[in-house]
């Protein structure tokens, strides 16, 4: 093994994930907002590249956050020389020329090559074919990193299933997730996150792991003008009035009992004792079951748990308003004296004034087009005078 030579001091808790997922080929790193996954990411990924077992690295983030891995994370955190790209649908002749320059030189040396792309590109084809373009000129291996993975949480969308489609491609490729702790949100969110780290990760299909984990019961509904019966979440409603019920009865609950109550709510016997035996409410179940299941390629720490980080610093910045601003603020202010006078402000109308005052803030306003309804977003010429 290399000696590894952090660029940045380490944190206890990314320490840890170092030493015990450096070597491991799928990865999913669950943590809170604040907690630096992506130093974690690039240390594990510069490593493998040290190593001589990665020297292409792809990372598929929400557009804006995709071009923030090189231009802060990258050249703070990586410790090896690189060479990046922040892929954009720009077709300009420069944006053109920046793409090729970055293709031709990722073919004809062995850095460690950088592209990043945003999970929009994955709606449509683009994505794939930028994916394989590249991967085409490792000469060692290839790492894809999935930033923001919750965004992949749906398995039949478009984006999913290209997405899934380098997992398939490239089997021998490393793969890492990065998301929050999505297991407190609703663990059905997992299946497709897993599912592209390794395929039939959970073992069953995306609707056996929807049962397996939720609490649902058998309810009549009418899906395409048919009544039909259909599984559905128990809602607290029920849950609460079953309870309710149960806690009416003198005696033993004998078989008539249980019948009455199933036959009153719509309740199957499987459901009637899961709600008899639960102390509170629960939307899902087997929850300890999957966690175990997943804890040998997961990383999971929420931001209360890493006691070394410092304390959060908030600083407030104050800048004043250059002259065109103030004016278009005054327009703004006029034009909803005029058209909301006496009226009431619905969230929605206020949401949208607010929206109007922070863009102008931020050196843009909104210009209506020709066409009914549409606007665009024009910067502001003058600078503001900080």
């Amino acid at each position: 093994m290399i000696d590894y030579e952090f660029k940045t001091k380490p944190f206890k808790h990314q320490l840890d994930f170092f030493k015990k997922y450096r070597y491991k080929d799928i990865v999913a790193l669950n943590a809170d907002m604040g907690v630096g996954k992506s130093k974690m990411a690039i240390d594990m990924l510069s490593f493998r590249y040290l190593e001589g077992h990665i020297d292409r690295v792809i990372i598929i983030a929400p557009n804006g956050v995709h071009a923030q891995w090189l231009d802060e994370q990258f050249p703070e955190h990586c410790p090896c020389k690189y060479e990046g790209l922040v892929y954009t649908s720009k077709r300009t002749n420069k944006e053109l020329k920046k793409q090729d320059r970055f293709f031709l030189g990722a073919r004809y040396n062995n850095k460690l090559h950088v592209l990043t792309i945003n999970i929009q590109s994955f709606a449509r084809d683009k994505g794939l074919e930028l994916v394989n373009r590249f991967f085409r000129t490792a000469t060692m291996g290839c790492a894809v990193v999935v930033d923001e993975a919750s965004t992949i949480k749906t398995p039949d969308i478009k984006t999913t299933k290209n997405i899934k489609k380098i997992r398939d491609s490239y089997p021998q490729s490393i793969r890492l997730t990065m998301t929050g702790t999505p297991a407190a949100k609703g663990p059905v969110n997992l299946w497709s996150i897993y599912d592209f780290l390794k395929e039939d990760y959970m073992g069953c299909s995306y609707i056996a792991f929807k049962m397996r984990h939720t609490v649902t019961m058998r309810q009549k509904r009418k899906v395409k003008g048919r009544l039909m019966e259909v599984n559905e979440p128990i809602s607290r409603d029920i849950f609460d009035k079953v309870k309710k019920w149960i806690g009416l009865q003198t005696g033993e609950i004998d078989c008539y009992k249980v019948e009455h109550a199933k036959n009153l709510y719509g309740l199957s016997t499987s459901n009637f004792w899961e709600i008899y035996n639960s102390k509170e409410y629960q939307k899902y179940k087997n929850i300890d079951s999957l966690l175990k299941h997943i804890e040998p390629d997961t990383f999971m720490i929420s931001k209360a748990d890493c006691l070394e980080l410092p304390p959060k610093i908030k600083i407030v910045e104050k800048f004043p308003l250059n002259p065109e601003q103030k004016r278009l603020i005054g327009d703004l202010k006029d034009y909803a004296v005029a058209v909301y006078q006496g009226e009431e402000l619905t969230v929605e109308i206020k949401a949208l004034l607010g929206l109007r005052v922070l863009q102008i803030c931020g050196g843009f306003f909104s210009h209506n087009t020709d066409i009914e309804g549409q606007y665009e977003v024009i910067p502001i010429s003058a600078k503001t005078t900080n």
